[in-house]
């Protein structure tokens, strides 16, 4: 029996039709009425969305301190090479961030990516740089960019040679990236961290709290969070909290989750593809941000502002005058406008973000360690203590509809395989310059030999 035509794509249609309203009523994140019980077996039987948690958030703080923290992240392999991004992109970054931030002692900077600040020390680290004003122009890069470290306003966080696929690194490995990372900065630019930087991994292991806690860092940035457990955090107030590996003695890690990611509030702000600077109209813009923000950690009246983007500050003049224009106006409308007066804005560092939160913190949690000290708690603070995590953040799924980012742990495995039998040449070798230096030490003989 032949079925018309005009049947079958009718019946396709509706079938398709079907399909879609199926798929929507088996996800509540996107339809804003709850599942029924007979699609329980449709899509993600259960998940979890913002809606089915009670809100229990702090209270709003009377008081805002906006902390802008400008950066640039740097991915060390993405669409391009490790060498193409550093020749065609990172470099000019670097150079002009340096010059911008000369230009004026407020400015300030986040730097992350370890391994292209090697790159460039050992291209152009001894050059003078030819670009700073007056007598400034002789220093070398390195002594430039040491001058700004001393100054405080160039700040380098995480630590990290790279920054690791949690997942995938071994223990050994995780290691080596901050034993390395660690030992550039303090050898080259004389610096140290204490605040970890792992703002781009797909999912986040229990490893690196243990790690990082027992290296002596004090916090971590992370950007990413499985969106069930972004939505259950964010209901609770809970976007800072304490984070712990469940076998770990170490101390638990203070830990702050970015609401939005390492990216700016919105398009606006990306001033490498923008030519308008409306300082005004971006300042209500972060107004209204900032007060998004504030339920959803402890209420301690501090907003970290991520300022940057992947490769961005290629143009750090024209993004550095932008900024100083909003600051400016902020500070203007703080003694002329009443709406501002119990609102603040500057430039800052991760650092002296965590600095200006470790008083409140301290009063509601005695678990907090900083620089290696547990803090007291005060008695009577009233409010409840911070979130203690133990565990992963794997798998990392940011949004519904089956959009897990789990394909990295499998795919390209021949490079995998490559990437631990180098790991195993390189303990082995280890190994045997430990036990030569031991033997040179307990026996002396040549240096050379020793080696």
């Amino acid at each position: 029996m032949l079925v018309p035509r005009r049947f079958i794509r009718r019946g396709g249609v509706l079938l398709a039709a079907v399909v879609v309203w199926a798929l929507l009523m088996a996800n509540r994140a996107v339809v804003p009425w709850g599942k029924p019980s007979w699609a329980a077996g449709l899509g993600e039987a259960g998940a979890a969305v913002d809606r089915d948690f009670a809100r229990q958030h702090n209270e709003r703080p009377g008081n805002l301190t906006l902390h802008i923290v400008a950066h640039s992240h740097s991915d060390i392999g993405w669409n391009y090479s490790f060498g193409q991004y550093y020749r065609n992109w990172v470099r000019q970054v670097l150079r002009n961030v340096v010059a911008a931030l000369w230009m004026d002692r407020a400015r300030k900077f986040t730097w992350g990516d370890i391994a292209f600040l090697d790159m460039w020390m050992d291209d152009e680290g001894d050059r003078a740089n030819g670009v700073l004003p007056g007598s400034a122009a002789e220093l070398t890069w390195r002594a430039a960019l040491g001058e700004l470290i001393g100054r405080g306003q160039w700040e380098i966080v995480g630590g990290t040679y790279v920054s690791p696929d949690e997942g995938l690194t071994t223990w050994w490995a995780h290691n080596a990236i901050v034993d390395v990372g660690r030992r550039f900065v303090a050898r080259e630019l004389n610096t140290t961290t204490r605040v970890g930087w792992q703002v781009d991994p797909f999912g986040h292991a229990h490893v690196t709290p243990h790690l990082l806690a027992n290296a002596g860092f004090d916090a971590l940035l992370m950007g990413r969070m499985d969106y069930r457990t972004r939505f259950e955090f964010a209901a609770h107030g809970d976007y800072e909290f304490l984070w712990q590996a469940p076998y770990s003695q170490a101390p638990p890690l203070l830990t702050h989750y970015l609401s939005k990611g390492y990216a700016a509030p919105n398009a606006h702000f990306d001033f490498d593809n923008t030519a308008t600077c409306n300082a005004a109209a971006l300042l209500d813009e972060l107004v209204r941000f900032a007060r998004t923000q504030t339920r959803q950690y402890p209420g301690h009246g501090h907003v970290l502002v991520m300022m940057g983007d992947d490769f961005r500050y290629a143009n750090a003049s024209w993004a550095f005058a932008c900024l100083d224009r909003i600051v400016d106006e902020a500070r203007s409308l703080e003694s002329r406008t009443h709406a501002w007066r119990d609102m603040t804005l500057k430039y800052s560092t991760p650092s002296e973000y965590l600095a200006a939160v470790r008083p409140h913190l301290a009063q509601i949690d005695e678990r907090l360690t900083f620089n290696g000290h547990k803090e007291r708690r005060k008695e009577g603070s009233g409010q409840r203590q911070l979130r203690l995590h133990r565990g992963d953040f794997y798998p990392y799924q940011d949004k519904p509809y089956e959009q897990y980012w789990s394909g990295l742990y499998t795919s390209r495995p021949v490079l995998k395989r490559l990437v631990r039998s180098a790991e195993q040449a390189v303990q082995h070798v280890e190994a045997l310059v430990a036990m030569a230096r031991v033997r040179q030490s307990r026996f002396g003989g040549d240096d050379k030999e020793a080696a």
